[in-house]
């Protein structure tokens, strides 16, 4: 999803729009969602143009479970696969000294906090699951 926001951003400078004022950047947003079958407020996502995390992250974790994404592997570790038409990475967690890793962009940028992935596996365990 990132990319694909990205080359919309790029799109509409090469249009000659280089100055995005806030009503842009939501028609960018809406459209690239749409194009991808994602509601914009359903699922947390990193705003390229903003250059920050937007929405809620336990709405995207709990869609990681609704869809079944959180696979445990083995040895403790479990993988978080992609949400289809969302992105394609699968993302690793494992266990570490001050609670779960994960190889997401988001936790290698904040890894005091917790990402969608890490509360996605929180509730997994929570309700049973691995």
């Amino acid at each position: 999803m990132f990319q694909g926001l990205k080359n919309y951003k790029l799109a509409w400078e090469m249009e000659g729009k280089v100055d995005i004022d806030e009503f842009q950047q939501q028609t960018l947003k809406e459209n690239f969602c749409k194009d991808v079958g994602v509601e914009i407020n359903d699922t947390c996502y990193w705003d390229v143009i903003k250059e920050e995390l937007v929405g809620s992250q336990k709405s995207k974790a709990l869609k990681f479970n609704r869809l079944k994404l959180i696979q445990p592997v083995g040895d403790g570790t479990f993988n978080c696969l992609p949400i289809l038409g969302y992105n394609k990475t699968t993302y690793h967690l494992s266990k570490g000294d001050d609670g779960w890793d994960c190889n997401c962009q988001y936790k290698n940028k904040n890894p005091e906090k917790e990402c969608s992935h890490t509360i996605a596996l929180a509730l997994f365990l929570k309700n049973g699951g691995g």
